[in-house]
């Protein structure tokens, strides 16, 4: 009697793990009931049948006596090691999935082209990159296979129809392969982690209860009000009510079977993390995704034991694919998304298909990812989800830009409830260029709470410094904190200006911050010093000024100037030895502000002037949002050749934010960090001209997220020249072929953060 057909090297059974399999794709299908209807919708098709399809047939491909003799050998190695490597399976030369569409090629009342590229895709290897192997592994065997799949995914790349109709057509074909697709994955990957004996992530559903003790406040009461709305924009005063007028909506969404879920994207990681701590109390479950994501929430909790690390990661994985039932994320998370560069873009695309989305303080964006954001607009029309997009500075001119998408809003819906309140007295506008110049304004924050917001980190420290010899030490935050320390300064700005610190009269101190600080941290003052930015930004600021009471807050505004001239840094465009060239809001915001108390009606008046019209997109903004709509036809259904990692959010043709490629820089030596951390490496040698070991990419993950530092690479120059950066090669990952190099700086504090173009050399 033969031998049973193993599916796995530990002994798992294939007929047992088939079945785990279809009877996870059920448990799927019976908790996502929103899902089924819209598939049905929108392709005409059962998505129940399909994934069920995929799941009885995909890893038939495993009964090849080549697959079943590699395996067994293998299962003999676990029995001696108990460990499953899956060498021989690795050598034994061919691909399951692949075998099992060949097993099956002439059965084509089984297999659909959906279900076809399900099974094809549910090892991730349905790209460009793998093409060899589907051409000659097996001796070819499964050539014709991918050039059928090849030939459905050209089949609508040449389809001879206007560009836009292709767009569309790319969008919702891409929808129709992607959920038995991604479902498959799903369903294998729970089922092979429940036959380990361990816990899967459970699909909860999206609950949220306004407290009942609270009474609506208008901004709440129109989001509420207007559920119906297609795109609705929501402008509203910092302060008055938006995050719960947010979950209102959504929930009004989801009651309506209009989604199942919601995805609230945010302009920055901080933001991110800060409204995810602040929403986390009210809901249901809250997943939050970015690339510091993991370490913000569950980095300390995952050293404590290998089950929790197994939790944790199984939770994050949840956000990353949108199936938590509310996600934070960066708009970044799903723009990258749409180039569908990886196999799990497909899997988010997917699943926001399904949510309601709500786009946070909308034009705190460069126009590179303004211009991106138009392109996910249009997406997101084909595909039905309803969108909303607030901010408290949205400038009437902005409503054509978003018409232009498909959405049709009529008007900016508005809370003027409290517009006619003063909110602020702008005492004063002065140019300076010296410290010095400013020496009574700065000496005004000795005597009370105080926040004084920098336009750059050099300018920052150049306040900093100031305070510093003076024997006091105001909390600085800027971006080029390790994670851990944007913590540690996040908590320490909340316990001396937070809304508890005024409550209990406690507030003091004094807070120096960039762009950072603008929206991310719930604090205040009744005095502020800022230099001048764009009105739009000015007014995120004057938001942190007197924000929890209704005392007239009070304002100096600084105009930084250099040899005689306006410094417009960072609102503008620096020229090769020319220097900068102010923006134009920002030269229509100098010459419009005035000396004299605002109230939330002149700030939108003051918006509306300023941006008077929206300008058109420059040559190269348009090219890349092109570029955006090209990826999303040419990569509907198959991987292309280039690869790109989790976390990046460029390609190698289209980038998320028009700004100077970033590089990471490690402010903790590795080789200093594994000797501080041998317990959880297989080996450190000592002599640091040797090679640096990291037992696999999630060690190298630890390290990185509690003390890598993205920054530009003209900073990183800088740093090489005067001697703050070096390099350190020869790092070895995990089983990588070949290892890599990374920057290091050795002018790192927690107290300051990571100076490298010579600024802190006044420390």
């Amino acid at each position: 009697m033969g031998k049973d057909n193993l599916a796995k090297p530990t002994g798992l059974l294939l007929n047992v793990h088939r079945e785990d399999v279809y009877i996870e794709t059920k448990n799927i299908i019976r908790e996502h009931p929103f899902v089924i209807r819209k598939y049905l919708d929108l392709t005409n098709k059962n998505l129940g049948k399909r994934v069920s399809a995929s799941a009885w047939y995909h890893d038939d491909g495993k009964k090849h006596a080549k697959w079943q003799n590699a395996c067994w050998k293998d299962y003999e190695e676990f029995l001696k090691s108990g460990k499953t490597q899956g060498l021989n399976l690795l050598k034994s030369g061919i691909r399951h999935e692949m075998e099992s569409l060949r097993m099956h090629k002439h059965d084509t009342n089984k297999f659909s082209d959906v279900v076809t590229v399900a099974i094809a895709a549910h090892h991730a290897k349905l790209g460009k990159r793998f093409e060899e192997r589907w051409e000659k592994d097996d001796n070819g065997a499964f050539k014709e296979l991918w050039e059928n799949i090849e030939k459905i995914n050209l089949n609508l790349i040449f389809e001879k129809t206007l560009a836009e109709v292709k767009f569309q057509t790319a969008i919702l074909k891409n929808y129709e392969f992607a959920g038995p697709r991604f479902y498959l994955q799903l369903a294998d990957h729970r089922a092979s982690i429940k036959e380990s004996n361990k816990p899967v992530p459970q699909f909860k559903k999206f609950d949220y209860q306004f407290p009942p003790d609270w009474i609506k406040k208008p901004v709440q009461q129109i989001a509420e009000n207007n559920w119906e709305d297609d795109l609705l924009l929501l402008r509203a005063p910092t302060g008055a009510g938006k995050t719960d007028a947010a979950l209102l909506w959504a929930r009004k969404q989801i009651e309506n079977g209009r989604a199942d879920r919601l995805v609230i994207a945010m302009p920055t990681r901080f933001t991110s993390n800060a409204l995810s701590i602040n929403i986390s109390n009210s809901l249901s479950e809250t997943g939050l995704y970015h690339s510091s994501a993991w370490f913000t929430r569950f980095f300390e909790d995952v050293k404590q034991s290998a089950e929790a690390e197994h939790a944790a990661k199984l939770e994050h994985e949840f956000a990353r694919l949108l199936e938590t039932p509310v996600t934070v994320c960066t708009i970044d998370h799903l723009l990258m998304a749409l180039t569908h560069t990886r196999e799990d873009h497909h899997a988010i695309t997917f699943n926001l298909a399904h949510s309601c989305l709500v786009i946070d303080e909308a034009d705190f964006y460069d126009e590179f990812t303004q211009a991106n954001i138009l392109e996910l607009l249009k997406v997101l029309r084909e595909l039905k989800v309803p969108v909303l997009l607030m901010s408290a500075s949205l400038p009437e001119s902005s409503l054509k830009m978003y018409q232009a998408t498909g959405f049709q809003p009529k008007e900016i819906k508005e809370d003027i409830s409290d517009n006619k309140r003063i909110r602020c007295q702008i005492k004063s506008i002065n140019k300076y260029e010296r410290i010095d110049d400013i020496n009574g304004f700065l000496e005004n924050s000795l005597q009370q709470p105080t926040i004084i917001y920098a336009n750059t980190i050099a300018k920052a420290m150049d306040f900093y410094k100031w305070f510093q010899e003076r024997n006091m030490k105001p909390i600085l935050y800027h971006s080029r904190f390790t994670e851990p320390h944007k913590l540690k300064k996040e908590d320490n700005l909340l316990e001396k200006l937070g809304r508890e610190a005024w409550k209990n009269g406690k507030a003091e101190g004094i807070a120096i911050m960039t762009q950072i600080g603008e929206m991310s941290v719930n604090i205040s003052s009744n005095y502020m010093i800022s230099e001048m930015c764009p009105a739009d930004r000015l007014v995120q600021r004057i938001g942190r000024l007197s924000r929890f009471d209704k005392t007239i807050g009070q304002l100096d505004i600084l105009i930084p100037h250099k040899n005689e001239e306006i410094y417009p840094a960072p609102y503008g465009q620096y020229i090769m030895k020319q220097g900068w060239q102010m923006n134009e809001a920002l030269e229509k915001s100098i010459k419009l502000l005035e000396c004299k108390q605002y109230n939330a009606f002149d700030f939108v008046e003051l918006i509306n002037r300023v941006y008077e019209r929206i300008h058109e997109f420059s040559n190269i903004t348009k090219l890349n949002a092109d570029k955006l709509k090209e990826q999303i036809i040419q990569n509907w259904l198959i991987l292309p050749l280039a690869e790109v990692k989790e976390d990046d959010d460029t390609t190698h043709i289209w980038k998320s934010r028009g700004i100077e490629n970033q590089n990471d820089i490690f402010v903790f030596d590795p080789y200093d960090y594994l000797e501080n951390n041998p317990q959880r490496f297989a080996s450190l040698d000592k002599n640091k001209s040797k090679p640096c070991y990291f037992d696999a990419y999630k060690e190298f993950m630890y390290y990185k997220n509690q003390f890598a530092i993205s920054c530009p690479q003209y900073l990183i120059q800088e740093g090489i020249k005067n001697g703050k950066v070096y390099q350190r090669d020869k790092i070895w990952i995990g089983d990588n072929r070949e290892p890599i190099s990374i920057w290091c700086a050795n002018s790192y504090s927690p107290e300051i953060g990571l100076i490298l173009d010579g600024t802190d050399a006044i420390i």
